[in-house]
């Protein structure tokens, strides 16, 4: 008889790395990669457990039995990685607090008892540890002989990426607990420890092989969070048709909804509506939060219908072209450019703004939505995660009524609107690929050209090529002016616009000499006035040039109100 392809429980973090069993990542498996972001998500679930008592599940993990006493993790390795950085830090503030003399013979004790459960035991015999958890091969050396051990790296910039991200994760975890009253004493250390071994949750799936456990690591991973997401709340919603005549409304409406957002979009869209009238949520808490204000059919069904109408204004914001615009001319432009920035932070101020704002109003907020998205994410290159917070904020007063035009809104978001000073500086020295955004470049450059030429080109039909004045292609004789000529090609300030017709493959890797009497032939006011303004084309006339293309991008991309 063929062997059970699973086994699945559920146990807690202190049941998973708190017996006696080993846990060992592949040895080629990928290195330890969570960020901030990653860890912040964590901290704040487990902060979430001290403040309301309760319990908080954590997804699930594939493990592929070794032995009686050891388990290959093949999925989840981020999560338990990171839980143990946690401990190591908890062991820290343990230390400290010995270092500092605080009941140094019974904190001792503490911090030995959290080591033999968490992280490693000793040996009888060889008195060497036996690690509870093993990395891979990039990462275990530095885990166990540094972190787990409490010591420092003699040379940090000798850390792989990897290491040095297992290192800040520690630090990350060490600082917000030192935020907090936590670590007063090794009491309230303790019960902290006890507290998320026993509170914090996965689904624990055992199997017997590996071809079974990538089998079923792949079925997990094909169905995704997003799937899966959509289908815990369908269940949900579809548990309060009650009636016949209550089902059949929720399932029309919820039809409508995923043909018209799709499957996979759902919980993003799902996000972004809720995050336009309340506080911000993560994707990962999405069912918990529905769970808090859908409890009935009513309420359910004033959900479907809330997000039935939403749904048509959040399609709509993917493209310019649906006809969903067509009467709203103005809206275009901008609805262009959020999606040439490839930027969706600003999509639940728009949600609250639409049915609030008239047009005209909507139509500036619309466009300080662009500018923000230009200044701070296209050319100062920001964490989008911090505009979050700033456009929940905003979009939540706006949907209460407390914001009732573009100006007030403004008033909110000024911290995210790059200065100009910043935003030359930034923009002097941008380097953005063709290779990879070279519409985002046309759009840059016909911009720019229609300011100085007082011209209007659609950036987009316009029949122009972008011009590299030192030419992908260089030859021996470009060297000779750029030294380092891979870190200036693509450079803002190396480009311009030239007409298709006098686009001369053949003369592209000429000397800018050569080039110049191509360039006075152009109607681009860009490129004739490189002729004027240049002799020569080297580092300092790039970045003479590049600085120009900032002044007078702080005069197109601002907001004034």
């Amino acid at each position: 008889m063929s062997s059970i392809l699973l086994e699945t429980k559920t146990v807690t973090f202190g049941d998973l790395l708190g017996n006696s069993k080993v846990y060992k990542v592949p040895p080629f498996q990928r290195d330890y990669s969570w960020r901030e972001e990653n860890w912040e998500e964590l901290w704040w679930d487990i902060s979430n457990l001290e403040k309301e008592e309760s319990v908080h599940y954590l997804g699930s993990v594939v493990l592929q039995k070794n032995n009686e006493k050891e388990y290959i993790i093949i999925d989840g390795q981020q999560r338990i990685t990171s839980l143990s950085l946690l401990v190591i830090s908890i062991i820290q503030c343990f230390q400290d607090l010995m270092n500092q003399g605080v009941e140094k013979e019974n904190n001792a004790e503490r911090k030995d008892l959290i080591i033999n459960k968490f992280i490693g035991t000793k040996d009888p015999a060889s008195l060497t540890y036996i690690k509870k958890l093993e990395l891979n091969k990039n990462n275990n050396d530095f885990y166990t002989a540094y972190l787990s051990e409490l010591r420092e790296p003699p040379n940090h910039s000798r850390l792989n990426d990897s290491e040095k991200l297992l290192h800040k994760a520690k630090q990350y975890f060490y600082n917000e607990l030192n935020k907090t009253k936590i670590p007063k004493s090794g009491e309230t250390l303790a019960e902290f420890v006890n507290s998320i071994a026993e509170r914090l949750y996965f689904i624990q799936i055992s199997v017997e092989d590996e071809l079974k456990a990538y089998t079923v690591f792949e079925t997990l991973n094909a169905r995704g969070l997003q799937l899966t997401s959509t289908d815990l709340l369908k269940n949900y919603l579809f548990s309060f048709g009650k009636t016949k005549p209550d089902m059949d409304i929720i399932q029309i409406r919820w039809s409508r909804i995923i043909d018209l957002i799709g499957m996979n979009d759902f919980p993003t869209f799902l996000r972004y509506f809720l995050n336009s009238k309340g506080d911000l949520i993560r994707k990962e808490r999405l069912f918990k939060e529905i769970k808090k204000s859908v409890n009935s059919t009513e309420s359910t069904l004033n959900l479907l219908e809330s997000l039935e109408i939403n749904g048509d204004i959040y399609k709509a914001l993917k493209t310019d072209s649906d006809e969903f615009w067509n009467e709203k001319q103005r809206y275009k432009k901008y609805i262009r450019e959020f999606n040439l920035f490839k930027v969706t932070q600003h999509i639940p101020i728009l949600l609250s703004a639409f049915h609030k704002f008239n047009e005209s109003e909507f139509v500036v907020l619309l466009k300080i939505l662009s500018v923000i998205a230009f200044r701070y994410n296209i050319i100062g290159g920001m964490n989008p995660n911090d505009q979050e917070y700033i456009y929940n904020k905003v979009a939540v007063k706006i949907f209460q009524n407390e914001i009732r035009n573009a100006k007030s809104a403004w008033s909110e978001l000024k911290p995210l609107y790059t200065s100009d000073e910043k935003f030359k500086i930034d923009f002097s020295n941008k380097t953005i690929s063709t290779k990879s955004a070279k519409k985002l470049v046309r759009y840059i450059l016909f911009l720019i050209e229609n300011q100085i030429g007082n011209k209007n080109y659609d950036w987009d039909a316009t029949p122009a090529t972008i011009e590299h004045i030192l030419p992908e292609n260089y030859n021996a004789e470009w060297e000779k002016h750029f030294k380092e000529p891979e870190s200036f090609l693509y450079r803002l300030g190396n480009y311009s616009l030239l007409e298709e017709k006098l686009n001369n493959r053949d003369a592209s890797n000429k000397e800018f000499e050569e080039k110049r009497k191509v360039y006075e032939k152009s109607n681009y006011m860009l490129t004739s006035k490189l002729t004027q303004d240049f002799r020569l084309w080297n580092p300092d006339m790039l970045k003479k040039h590049q600085e120009e293309m900032a002044r007078i991008a702080s005069s197109i991309w601002r907001i004034d109100i």
